[in-house]
């Protein structure tokens, strides 16, 4: 005789009471639920590349298994409803991002969920986020916590038994699939950023675990660190350092780009010098801002070792450089720590400033205050918020939101990619106001001293290119939208004079393939810092100096 329904929901209720059963099921709603990305992207390469599927199935089994061992760590009473319920959220709130905005999780991924501020978490939250956690994470765990679970005489079976299911579904699958797993991990290295939860967990675990170690030893790199002594004292330079937010190199006209992105740049183009091949660091603010500042190249680069030794900044401020740094975006990840500091809530006026955040141009509020205050060599780093997404159309002031239809919401997959576009193409028309309106400055109130502008991105953006937005995928999988960024100067021309550089001679080398290797060292040769840490070669002044 058929069971009825009531029977059937009665014994499911009574094998779901078992931990060992539950747990195979949260690992099976794991895999299908908060996997689709990588299913996916699994489905495309399989199309493309001929991809075994019995690999793929395999694979899954893998990752079954590799859920099954992380549950059986919190296996024990009063303990696996907290720890499944944890799991739960970390991989609803991971797929969100990677189904809606087709970014990957590594490392350099988790360190800015870390190290994030309220204002970019907030652009970050909408109803459809809410929606997502409502059916993916609270009505599951509401399941699971409405349970009572049976746990027997030996709870420690359960830890024991899930081990063991997780161990043999993995060995089994790779016995069966060896050669095909091998293929697929080997060539599609990707996949590792993908499964979820297991990438938030390890690569959050690798975060803590650089946190919580001994920290090294401050290491002082710049040796005989001295100043020019071209410099009048009377008129000492002033260099201010526009560090640019998520500008890609090609939509700015000056660039080529189609549309007028740079009216105001445009007008004063014979005085710039526009580099027109620079490529990033990294594909996130959090990797691309220390390494630009700092003296390993992009092939050393370590945050935690950058974080530990000198920068340029320090070099300067030893040299005798009066240094601060404002900011309008999310820190200065660490390289300003030895140097002044201003945040935007100091100087932000409410006519340029929301509950949550300013416009660039607040940045100018008061300045010659602080430079005034001592006749000295200056250094000014204004950091800007610039292009930052989702919420693009928070970026500007309403008369800059020329290109329409724009895209107002943070979630960009509501819009038709040309109003994401035009949102972000309005973000660059203000960056080039400001840029200029800096410029204005300058030569307004220190019309006398040799001055210069130094404007560069920390890295590029994906606008809906293949489906991808944002930024921060791992660099070797990263389109070049989000590596290829602008980098523009403009120098009075009493610096030219005094410092002896030619504008023309630069103005030639603007085609050469540059990164942010270059921005260290340059500055030290714009800034006629002598020292042994100092790389002529990565010195983009160093061929174009009068004289030399």
């Amino acid at each position: 005789m058929a069971m009825s329904t009531t029977e059937i929901a009665q014994k499911l209720h009574q094998w779901l009471r078992n931990p060992i059963n539950l747990a195979h099921v949260i690992a099976l709603y794991w895999l299908t639920v908060f996997n689709t990305t990588l299913w996916q992207h699994l489905y495309q390469i399989g199309l493309a590349r001929g991809v075994a599927w019995g690999s793929v199935f395999a694979f899954a089994v893998i990752l079954w298994g590799t859920f099954r061992l992380l549950l059986a760590l919190g296996s024990w009473p009063g303990l696996f409803k907290v720890w499944s319920s944890l799991l739960t959220l970390l991989a609803a709130s991971v797929a969100y991002f990677m189904a809606h905005y087709h970014v990957v999780i590594d490392q350099a991924m988790i360190r800015n969920v870390f190290e994030t501020d309220q204002r970019e978490a907030l652009d970050l939250l909408n109803l459809n986020m809410l929606w997502w956690a409502l059916v993916t994470f609270v009505l599951p765990v509401w399941g699971i916590w409405r349970l009572d679970l049976s746990w027997g005489k030996r709870p420690w079976l359960s830890s024991v038994f899930g081990t063991a299911w997780g161990l043999v579904a993995m060995v089994l699958a790779i016995m069966v699939q060896f050669d095909g797993i091998s293929s697929l991990f080997r060539n599609h290295k990707e996949i590792r950023f993908m499964a979820t939860p297991t990438n938030v967990v390890y690569y959050t675990a690798r975060y803590w675990q650089e946190k919580f170690r001994h920290p090294p030893v401050f290491k002082q790199v710049a040796k005989n660190v001295a100043l020019d002594k071209r410099w009048s004292d009377e008129q000492p330079p002033l260099i201010v350092f526009i560090a640019g937010e998520t500008a890609r190199r090609d939509h700015f006209s000056l660039n080529g780009y189609a549309r007028q992105t740079n009216p105001e740049l445009t007008m004063r183009q014979n005085s710039l010098i526009n580099f027109d091949d620079v490529w990033s660091c990294g594909t996130d603010t959090a990797h691309s801002l220390p390494c630009m500042f700092g003296f390993l190249t992009r092939d050393q680069f370590d945050v935690e070792t950058a974080r530990y030794q000198e920068n340029v900044l320090d070099v300067a401020k030893r040299a005798g450089y009066r240094v601060l740094w404002r900011d309008n975006s999310t820190g200065c990840k660490h390289i300003c720590d030895r140097v002044a500091f201003q945040n935007y809530k100091e100087f932000g006026t409410r006519d340029k400033c929301s509950a949550t955040s300013c416009y660039d141009e607040v940045l100018l509020n008061g300045l010659s205050d602080w430079i005034n205050q001592a006749n000295a060599p200056t250094l000014i780093v204004l950091h800007t918020i610039g292009s930052h997404g989702p919420s693009y159309y928070r970026r500007y002031p309403p008369n800059f939101a020329k290109f329409q239809p724009e895209c107002r919401t943070n979630q960009l997959e509501k819009c038709s990619q040309q109003a994401v576009v035009n949102a972000y193409d309005n973000t660059i028309l203000y960056t080039d106001f400001f840029i200029n309106k800096v410029i204005e400055w300058v030569e307004q109130n220190y019309p006398n001293r040799p001055s210069m502008v130094f404007y560069v991105s920390d890295h590029g953006e994906s606008l809906g290119e293949n489906g991808v937005y944002l930024h921060g995928l791992p660099y070797f999988m990263a389109p070049d939208e989000q590596k290829r960024v602008p980098m523009i100067w403009w120098l009075s021309e009493s610096f030219q004079r005094i410092h002896g550089v030619s504008r023309q001679c630069l103005a030639q080398s603007i085609k050469r393939r540059l990164t942010h290797d270059v921005v260290s060292h340059s500055l030290l040769g714009l800034m006629s810092i002598e020292t042994d840490v100092y790389d002529s070669d990565l010195d983009v002044t160093a061929a174009c100096r009068i004289g030399q």
